[in-house]
């Protein structure tokens, strides 16, 4: 009876164990982190890049800080991923009860899969990818 309860309480402090890696990183927008609050949503997307599996989505916080997710789980699977950023202002509707609207306000190249420049190698464990994201406006 003691070694089975042992045997527990050892599965309670390891974990059943997870085939996910955590992932995390900071998003900044010329230099400065893109923070993400009430009025803007930003979000991170990691695809498979054979096109099969789980998509993993990180929501940018207040200092440009991003976790990822798979559904409800915190992580994402090793592998090969193609990378999306996109933050959208919030609009408030007009009208009262009215659904807001949104205006983009990153580039939409980092938002298209084929066209963002950006692709991540996930491997086992705990992964850390920052992405520095440059606007379109001349310099």
């Amino acid at each position: 009876m003691r070694e089975v309860l042992i045997g527990l309480f050892c599965m309670l402090c390891v974990g059943c164990g997870s085939d996910l890696a955590t992932v995390t990183g900071t998003v900044t927008l010329d230099g400065q982190p893109l923070a993400g609050s009430d009025m803007l949503r930003g979000t991170v997307q990691f695809s498979p890049e054979d096109g099969h599996g789980t998509k993993a989505v990180g929501y940018v916080d207040g200092n440009g800080h991003y976790d990822l997710t798979s559904g409800s789980r915190v992580g994402v699977l090793p592998g090969n991923y193609l990378v999306t950023i996109s933050a959208n202002q919030i609009i408030p509707s007009k009208t009262p009860g009215g659904a807001p609207s949104g205006r983009l306000v990153t580039p939409a190249r980092y938002a298209d899969p084929k066209n963002s420049g950006f692709k991540a190698e996930v491997g086992r464990g705990r992964n850390t990818f920052d992405y520095a994201l440059t606007s379109d406006k001349p310099r």
